[in-house]
């Protein structure tokens, strides 16, 4: 059965610093597609990649200085100083959950959807996070709240 699209979990885009080859820049994917492909040059970091991938999808996440491997199985571990940067595409399904087009008044002029939401359709949010995934910075994308506002 093929994801949907609305989950809250979907990602756009992921990319990933200080872990492995990764240093100091962001490496990873600008575009999730149902296949990826990775091409690149021995010790280029598509194992990294892959490893990334894992972790976020793993529930059991563990980070560390080196990798460990455990009877049973390859535990993967990321480098405690790591950081991800995962962003989401905001969908009008979305986006018309926080601004509905029957809710007036308030902060935001006029109708909410008409007068807010729409603008941002379309639009990514950049969520900068840690190894253990809490936030350090997120990024809105550029809008002017003020033309809207009473």
């Amino acid at each position: 059965m093929p994801e949907n699209p609305e989950a809250p979990t979907a990602l756009d885009s992921v990319k990933i610093r200080r872990n492995k080859c990764f240093k100091e820049d962001f490496a990873g994917f600008d575009c999730i597609k149902p296949i990826n492909v990775i091409i690149g040059r021995n010790n280029s970091g598509k194992s990294a990649l892959l490893d990334m991938i894992e972790f976020l999808v793993k529930t059991k996440r563990q980070y560390s200085n080196s990798r460990t491997t455990s009877t049973n199985e390859t535990e993967l571990i990321l480098d405690n100083t790591s950081e991800f940067l995962l962003i989401r595409v905001l969908s009008e399904t979305m986006l018309r959950s926080f601004f509905p087009s029957n809710v007036i008044g308030g902060f935001i002029r006029g109708n909410h959807w008409d007068n807010c939401g729409r603008y941002l359709l379309s639009s990514p949010i950049e969520f900068h996070v840690d190894c253990t995934l809490k936030p350090l910075s997120v990024r809105l994308p550029a809008y002017s709240w003020r033309r809207n506002m009473v």
